[in-house]
């Protein structure tokens, strides 16, 4: 009685039910069964394809069974579940011709020690790699048609959605704050690290990483631009857009500028930290600790990077900035809608969507055979040149608009109470022009209001031409 190995195989189970590999598993135990062949196991790969070079775990255990002679037949439902590429079955030829192995298939066998057996074996693998092609064909128009109507097609829900296009309220309201917080200064980091405190997790249930929320954040669904192939289609998308686009515009360019830092060295533990200066060297306050007093104890402390000219309690110098921050914020009045610059963005728009259609109408002439594809080339070229133009314009007029209201004296006080050290230090830079630490005062021990010189913005009120106020 020969040794049987049933082998299943299913390229996407949707459902995770594994109806496909059992229907697969009970036709070829009925061949076993009218052959005579003794099953003594069976192994699947479930969700696994087999037209590319990844490892197909269930097929390497059958492969090492093969090679250790623990096995006379394999058995599948056809071919093309064991091999759909010419490389893999001449790796099967080899290895019959060593071990004497027969396959068996629901339509027939195949004996790959003899000339015939390994010619139809070729044959059904040409068929097979066909198929594939034509498969990715069929699977790329209905794609591209797919994408011309405008509807969500996600093989997964993306965050901030339903699979249908709807938004997802519990993440698309915090994914929107985001946005706003990345345009005020704050980092993806201390927005991942605030999304996981508050239990927001991504849509398979992991934490955040700025990695994983940068992508979702450079993702241009959120804006309802729909892409193919990486590019926009300029086709209107059929979901309603959970931020608008110049701020999605605005966010990508900033975290696509070189001089942000990327290098994801995580939360500044201090308040004041690159944000104060040394007076007698300009250099950037960084943390450090103080030397042992006499009661054995060390205390946090700002100096300047190039060469502690300067050093000052950190304790006291952020509760100091941020007291002085709260008695000035009643001096700004909210911010006032830039109404020229709103009209821009508005006749920007009108120019974006001529823009778009010429290009339409380009690709138009050229398919009727109008223009040359130089001149379609040369089309495109300006079109885009200008589009990067008005986008770049977009993104710089929604950058100034999300930004931090210095009149808003509750919400520093909340964003100080919830001890949020980046929001705060946002609030510090929109509001102080500079903070510089003066040399301390022999033999002073305790720091006073003459060690610091801040350097505030001119209040709304005032109607001077932005000149400092200096305290």
């Amino acid at each position: 009685m020969k040794r049987a190995i049933i082998y299943c195989r299913i390229s996407l189970d949707v459902t995770g039910e594994g109806l496909g590999i059992a229907r697969q598993e009970q036709a070829c135990r009925e061949l076993c069964e009218q052959r005579g062949w003794k099953v003594i196991e069976v192994i699947a790969d479930n969700s696994v394809s087999a037209s590319t070079r990844k490892v197909r775990p269930g097929w390497r255990q059958v492969l090492d069974l093969i090679t250790s002679g623990a096995v006379d037949v394999v058995v599948a439902w056809q071919v093309d579940r064991m091999y759909r590429t010419l490389r893999d079955l001449e790796d099967l030829v080899d290895l019959a011709d060593r071990t004497g192995v027969t396959l068996a298939t629901v339509s027939g066998e195949l004996d790959l020690t003899t000339p015939n057996g390994r010619m139809m074996a070729r044959i059904l693998g040409s068929v097979a790699r066909q198929e594939v092609e034509q498969k990715g064909v069929r699977q790329k128009a209905a794609q591209h048609q797919r994408v011309q109507t405008g509807r969500p097609w996600w093989t997964a829900r993306p965050f901030g959605f339903e699979r249908d296009g709807q938004h997802r309220q519990s993440e698309a309201g915090p994914l929107r704050e985001a946005y706003a917080d990345v345009l005020a200064g704050q980092s993806v980091y201390s927005i991942a690290a605030r999304w996981n405190a508050a239990g927001i997790l991504t849509p398979k249930g992991n934490r955040w990483r700025s990695s994983n929320l940068r992508h979702v954040l450079l993702s241009e669904r959120n804006a309802g631009i729909l892409t193919y192939n990486g590019a926009e289609t300029g086709v209107p998308a059929g979901w309603e857009p959970i931020v608008p686009e110049d701020v999605y515009r605005a966010t990508a360019r900033l975290l696509a500028d070189p001089v942000r830092r990327t290098g994801g060295g995580g939360r500044r533990k201090g308040l004041l930290v690159g944000v104060a200066t040394c007076s007698k060297c300009e250099g950037k306050a960084s943390q450090g600790w103080s030397k042992l007093n006499k009661a054995g104890e060390r205390y946090r402390i700002y100096t300047c990077r190039e060469g502690r000219c300067v050093t000052i309690p950190a304790d006291w110098l952020d509760s100091y900035v941020i007291r002085r921050l709260i008695e000035q914020a009643d001096q700004w009045e909210a911010q006032p809608v830039d109404q020229e610059a709103e009209q821009e963005s508005m006749a920007l728009r009108v120019e974006e969507s001529h823009l778009l259609a010429r290009k339409a109408s380009l690709a138009e002439m050229f398919v009727g055979g109008t223009i040359d594809q130089a001149a379609l080339a040369a089309g495109v070229v300006k079109a885009d040149s200008r589009l990067a133009e008005i986008r770049d314009r977009l993104a710089e007029i929604a950058t100034a608009r999300v930004g931090v209201d210095l009149a808003d004296t509750e919400a520093v006080w909340d964003a100080v109470d919830r001890m949020d050290t980046e929001r705060v230090r946002t609030i510090v830079e929109t509001a102080c022009q500079s903070i510089r630490l003066m040399p301390r005062r022999k033999g002073a021990r305790v720091p006073v209001g003459e060690d610091v010189q801040i350097t505030w913005r001119m209040p709304q009120t005032e109607t001077r031409e932005g000149s400092p106020v200096v305290v």
